[in-house]
């Protein structure tokens, strides 16, 4: 059960999809939850929007330039005392070459392949809400 007076931390999360596969980072040795595999992101700093804060968090994870696209929706996830509410973007623009940082391999996944990494947890509600874009 969730506490209401857990702080809410608002975190945004890329979803890079192109020619019908999505692509997926594996969190580094060292991170909590290593060997996961994610979509990026992060947290919203004081007077960002939700685009700015993705463009942000992209350009300092992965050295790339994002063109926010459609709203995924929200989910709530909560641990360490603190609850999440991690909003997915659709990202189907960018320039530039990525660079990995928190992340030590990133891969792209058709619609048969999506299962067979190890998602987080908070990460899989997207998931199910992409599979018709992989279709």
């Amino acid at each position: 059960m969730i506490d209401a007076r857990m702080p809410v931390i608002d975190v945004t999360a890329a979803v890079f999809l192109c020619d019908g596969r999505v692509l997926s980072f594996r969190r580094k040795p060292g991170q909590t939850l290593a060997g996961y595999w994610e979509f990026p992101g992060g947290k919203l700093e004081l007077n960002e929007t939700l685009a700015e804060c993705l463009q942000r968090e992209i350009r300092e994870e992965l050295a790339v330039q994002i063109t926010v696209g459609d709203y995924l929706g929200v989910t709530d996830h909560s641990g360490n005392r603190k609850k999440i509410r991690l909003h997915g973007y659709i990202v189907s623009q960018w320039s530039g070459e990525i660079q990995l940082t928190d992340h030590d391999r990133m891969l792209w996944l058709g619609a048969a392949e999506i299962d067979t990494i190890q998602w987080l947890p908070a990460d899989e509600f997207f998931v199910e809400r992409i599979r018709q874009h992989l279709r």
